[in-house]
């Protein structure tokens, strides 16, 4: 079977013409790509760097607080009244002068009266 020169011709440079046709939209369709994911990666950047500025001022905010709730605490005495009411006072005397009470009203948070 034989082919003409330009039957031939005309079947190779259709080839060629299709091979360059596939390579424009390959090479149009990537830097569309390209653009967009540079795009994408700009947005990333920007946005974890707006992340980080709102995590820090969090930290910040939470330290603040967490400094000001310690210095409210240690300035806030808290005392609790406590009314035992027994019919053999006696028998209390010595639970409450050996326990967590007992340090209490050394330290004036708690008032022992029992009568």
């Amino acid at each position: 079977m034989t082919i003409e020169k330009g039957l031939y011709s005309a079947v190779v440079w259709g080839i060629i013409i299709i091979l360059a046709i596939f390579l424009a939209v390959f090479v149009s369709r990537f830097s569309r790509s390209n653009s967009i994911t540079r795009g994408a990666l700009k947005d990333l950047e920007s946005l974890q760097n707006e992340y980080e500025e709102y995590r820090t001022k969090a930290i910040e905010r939470e330290q603040r607080f967490v400094a000001n709730c310690r210095t409210k605490s240690t300035n806030i005495v808290h005392k609790m009244r406590i009314d035992i009411i027994a019919v053999v006072p006696e028998l209390l005397q010595s639970p409450f002068e050996h326990s967590i009470f007992k340090r209490a009203v050394e330290k004036g948070l708690a008032a022992d009266t029992l009568s």
